[in-house]
């Protein structure tokens, strides 16, 4: 994908052999993009975007595009069309959450008659030469048989033998000229009538389909569907670090992603030690929270984000947000995952909306107000789920002193759970992705990648 600091439309488009981007624009004012690939849509997740429409998309040799980010995209409500290639298929397997397909080819896939994804492979040039075809897609040779059977120029069990024959090629042998090399072809009186039709009256269905999904949304008629994909739903941390590594954040003059936010982090050692830390505590409280079922009340969740940013400076508007690789709905579901903790250790002294939020929007990168759960709830944590401190462990910890006043059994305890971390008591938990996460809500993501571009 080229890199570019923001859209200049509110519609992306990816788009390839089905449709010259010339031709495409002339339909469409859009962002167009090369054929998708796994994490091209995370990376403009946060770069504005309404509308998605995936028409093109990479096959072999390189990662496909991936249902998941298309249901990321849903949930963050920008809605994703999809028609023709790469776009039909993907929206056959996810109309049901939310994907809206477009076309024949979506059809012919939603209803059963299609189901591979070498019916619409092809092999193509590059994009210098408008990613020019190269081969035939079986699609396009479907559609073609079905109007010749529909014009009387052949019977439906000629169509089913060219058909056969055209499936049994590999894709990027496939063309009208290999396909009238069929053996059956031979034998049939009809044959030049036949090969005359093929080659004079072949339909790129494709073609018609692109076209279609772009005057659709260029006519206003791409009516939003309830989006049935909840983004605040629990995933598989393996999975959020996966999407949170390919998320653009964008900077300048290009994309950065979240990768690369990693790697600036991994600079600052006093920075990941103390988020180690805290992330790793903070962990146990959320899941403790999770199976007590508890939430912030909404009046507080409203007074904690004014806190947090009155106390990080933080305006929360596009250019902001975009630079941290978030949308507004990421931000507060962040947020309320965040606040979620900060909220049960406030019950445990006094009322929050008492205190006096912290000014000092410039303190130090490792000092941030990313709180460190207490004893008594990670002691509670561990009760909660049977887990006892073992012996040497015990032996190990009780001889330190605790300023708090909590029991040296809970000391050691806690102690040994925070040696251990969260992954060894079975918890889904992974410290890249939980620290990329603080990164993007502190701001300190767009503020590390502005460090590295400085030097």
């Amino acid at each position: 994908m080229p890199p570019r600091s923001k859209l200049a439309h509110s519609t992306a488009v990816f788009l390839g052999p089905s449709l010259p981007f010339a031709a495409a624009e002339k339909i469409l004012p859009a962002d167009y993009f090369p054929p998708a690939a796994r994490g091209d849509i995370y990376r403009i997740i946060a770069s504005g975007v309404r509308t998605i429409v995936l028409i093109d998309g990479v096959f072999h040799g390189t990662r496909s595009v991936w249902q998941r980010e298309i249901l990321d995209a849903l949930g963050e409500g920008i809605e994703v069309l999809g028609a023709s290639s790469m776009g039909a298929l993907r929206a056959a397997e996810l109309n049901a959450f939310g994907m809206v397909g477009h076309g024949t080819i979506f059809e012919w896939y939603r209803g059963g008659l299609i189901d591979g994804d070498d019916e619409v492979a092809l092999l193509h040039g590059p994009q210098e030469l408008d990613f020019c075809a190269l081969s035939e897609p079986l699609v396009n040779i479907r559609r073609t048989l079905q109007n010749a059977v529909h014009d009387w120029c052949m019977t439906e069990d000629q169509a089913r033998q060219l058909l056969d024959y055209a499936k049994r090629t590999y894709y990027p042998d496939r063309s009208y000229r290999h396909l009238l090399s069929c053996p059956a072809l031979e034998k049939w009186p009809d044959r030049r009538d036949i090969e005359q039709y093929i080659l004079t009256r072949a339909i790129d269905q494709k073609r018609l389909d692109a076209i279609g999904v772009l005057c659709r949304c260029a006519e206003g008629q791409a009516a939003r569907r309830p989006v049935v994909v909840k983004s605040g739903e629990s995933c598989s941390d393996v999975w959020r670090l996966e999407r949170l590594r390919l998320t653009g954040f964008f900077s300048g003059s290009e994309i950065v992603s979240g990768n690369d936010v990693l790697s600036e982090a991994a600079k600052e050692p006093v920075l990941v030690a103390q988020m180690q830390a805290v992330l790793a505590g903070r962990a146990f409280v959320l899941d403790l929270a999770r199976r007590k079922q508890r939430s912030v009340p909404d009046h507080l969740l409203e007074f904690y984000t004014r806190r947090w940013e009155t106390t990080l400076d933080i305006v929360p508007g596009p250019d902001w947000l975009h630079a941290n690789g978030l949308t507004y709905p990421s931000y507060r579901r962040l947020l309320a995952q965040h606040f979620l903790v900060d909220w049960l250790l406030d019950q445990e002294t006094s009322d929050p909306t008492t205190r006096s939020p912290s000014t000092n929007g410039e303190a130090d990168d490792a000092d941030l107000v990313v709180r460190m759960p207490q004893r008594r709830l990670l002691a509670d944590w561990a009760r909660e789920n049977g887990i006892a401190c073992p012996s040497d462990a015990l032996d190990k910890y009780t001889g330190e002193i605790d300023a708090a006043g909590d029991s040296p059994g809970d000391c050691a305890l806690t102690a040994w759970m925070m040696e251990k971390g969260p992954h060894y008591f079975g918890l889904d938990w992974c410290f890249e992705s939980t620290l990329l996460e603080e990164l993007q809500i502190t701001g300190l993501a767009a503020r590390l990648i502005a460090k590295a571009r400085s030097t």
